[in-house]
């Protein structure tokens, strides 16, 4: 429904940095240099979280070096795109509980190269590490990305998911962080 010419997905309980809209405009819509193609899609570079102060400087530069040296960002890093990027990769998918943020990175990595890194981070919930802690989250967020790796249908990985708690940890949004 949206109309504009770039997209910006971002997960219900994350807020977006001051001045995000310039930040996304001027890497989408700027001029390419001297034999550099503009950038097709992006993300903020990393992720802040109301947790303890260990917790939250992990998870932040954990996502941070994720997003650097693999660029698989997940929806709570605002993804953003040009429409006709999204359209080309065919967008979502339409039927996946869970991960469906990182299938479209998958498809744009494959079709468009690497994202624009922005350099300032989402605010995002901290509420699933408060709850069930540093250790536990992050084993729950490796043991789906491992079954998603190794073929097991999403709809199951969510079923696990829900089982966990953390599903009922969050407002809205799927990804993980």
């Amino acid at each position: 429904m949206a109309r504009g010419e770039v997209l910006v997905f971002l997960h219900a309980d994350s807020t977006l940095p001051k001045g995000w809209q310039d930040h996304v405009q001027h890497a989408i819509l700027q001029s390419p240099r001297s034999g550099a193609s503009m950038p097709q899609w992006g993300c903020f570079r990393s992720i802040q979280i109301d947790a303890d102060p260990v917790t939250a400087w992990l998870v932040q530069h954990a996502v941070a070096l994720r997003t650097c040296l693999l660029h698989r960002p997940y929806g709570d890093q605002a993804l953003f795109m040009r429409r006709a990027t999204f359209d080309k990769v065919g967008g979502f998918p339409s039927d996946w509980p869970l991960l469906e943020d990182l299938a479209l990175v998958k498809k744009l990595n494959r079709s468009c190269g690497p994202p624009a890194i922005l350099p300032a981070d989402v605010h995002t919930s901290g509420r699933r590490w408060r709850a069930l802690g540093l250790v536990q989250t992050t084993l729950i967020n490796q043991v789906i990305l491992a079954g998603h790796s190794l073929g097991v249908d999403v709809h199951t990985l969510a079923k696990f998911y829900e089982r966990t708690g953390l599903r009922r940890q969050q407002h809205a949004g799927h990804a993980l962080s």
